[in-house]
């Protein structure tokens, strides 16, 4: 009787183990991403912004404006409701509302009443938002809440995968390191998925404006970035794929696009190059349960190769490990492993093998399984290996 193994249960030596130097390269010197982060609520930051620029320009739909407290009034009008039906901290609230511009202001409210959004289809036992209140009027005083950073922000529909505010203002805090906004950008919203809405909640504790947009559909997509003025978006590959023969009729606005999802491959980059020449593409590869990003590549077209996966983000280890759990020296493939604090390390919807204790971490501590195939350059940056 014979048995097959997948490949990746076989624990063979395919390579030498690492020399110290290399060691200390893979384990170290390549983790070095110790970044304090003051503890903050995924709100807070919103709120201190309406105080400062209160009118200033926050969200832009088709013929209509709200400024930064115009927005945060009609937030705190709807989080007051929320809270007399019982969401607070520790509660979820789904968002069931007809455009981009009511979601994003539902979110905001979720937020603010200290309850967690639930990006998706809702379970029966969650209070949903299904419509906005009149406007009745400014809000100036946001709501009372007991809530703390550990709680959660939002919950994701199909793993129950809990994201804490923590986790939600990290990776707002660290891409804003390295693809900030600001005040003049236009950042496009247009779900009230995980990702579009730390994008969201990143332009407005920044002082940039959020645009509303209706449709993923290339030509409506492409014809919103031209008519609002888009300098930044967050894409997937096949979107960014679709949208692109689409741009090269408008001066577009664009100065950057955020990549995350499926597989970027060179000619995807040399075709952003020729189209947006004046704008950044920068790959996410991230975490595919919460908000954990785990690296960060700036794209350049005149490289060759697959395109990195990028350098790790702030606080996150990452490891390149063969089938023995044995780190891999630079250049040599492996399955790519993630931790850090603001990544979730559990969630009743994924399979617990792809949690297992860290080897190389403090006591306690728990590595994702990314089931992605990677290598480590020689200059600490990870890339996808077998593609």
């Amino acid at each position: 009787m014979s048995v097959l193994l997948a490949r990746a249960e076989l624990p063979r030596i395919v390579h030498a183990a690492p020399t110290p130097a290399e060691l200390s390269l893979v384990i170290g010197e390549f983790n070095a991403t110790a970044q304090v982060v003051p503890p903050t609520t995924a709100i807070g930051p919103f709120e201190a912004q309406v105080a400062r620029t209160p009118g200033a320009t926050a969200l832009l739909m088709q013929g209509k404006s709200l400024t930064y407290a115009e927005l945060n009034a009609r937030a705190n009008q709807l989080a007051r409701r929320l809270q007399s039906y019982g969401v607070g901290p520790g509660c979820a609230a789904g968002i069931d509302l007809g455009s981009a511009a009511e979601a994003l202001t539902g979110v905001l409210a979720v937020l603010k009443a200290g309850g967690a959004w639930v990006p998706g289809p809702a379970a029966s036992t969650v209070t949903v938002v299904r419509e906005l209140l009149p406007d009745n009027g400014y809000l100036t005083i946001d709501p009372p809440r007991a809530l703390t950073p550990q709680h959660a922000a939002a919950v994701c529909p199909r793993t129950g995968a809990v994201v804490p505010h923590s986790a939600l203002d990290h990776r707002m805090r660290w891409l804003q390191s390295v693809a900030p906004v600001g005040p003049g950008d236009r950042v496009l919203f247009l779900t009230a998925g995980l990702e579009d809405v730390a994008e969201a909640l990143r332009a407005l504790r920044s002082g940039a404006a959020v645009v509303a947009g209706g449709s993923r559909e290339p030509e409506p997509f492409a014809r919103t970035v031209r008519e609002l003025g888009v300098t930044s978006c967050h894409v997937d590959p096949s979107l960014l794929r679709d949208v692109l023969p689409h741009l090269p009729c408008f001066e577009t606005s664009l100065r950057q696009v955020l990549c995350t999802g499926d597989v970027l491959t060179r000619d995807d980059v040399r075709r952003f190059a020729r189209v947006l020449p004046g704008a950044r593409l920068h790959r996410l590869f991230g975490h595919a349960h919460g908000t954990g990003a785990i690296a960060h590549h700036l794209c350049v077209p005149e490289e060759f190769g697959p395109v990195p996966l990028g350098r790790p983000a702030w606080n996150t280890r990452a490891y390149v490990l063969d089938a023995a759990m044995r780190p891999c020296p630079p250049g040599v493939p492996g399955e790519l492993y993630a931790t850090g604090p603001h990544l979730i390390t559990s969630s009743r919807g994924v399979p617990s093998s792809r949690f297992i204790p860290d080897p190389y971490g403090p006591p306690g501590a728990r590595l994702y399984r990314t089931g992605a195939r990677a290598l480590w350059t020689d200059q600490g940056t990870l890339s996808p290996a077998g593609v």
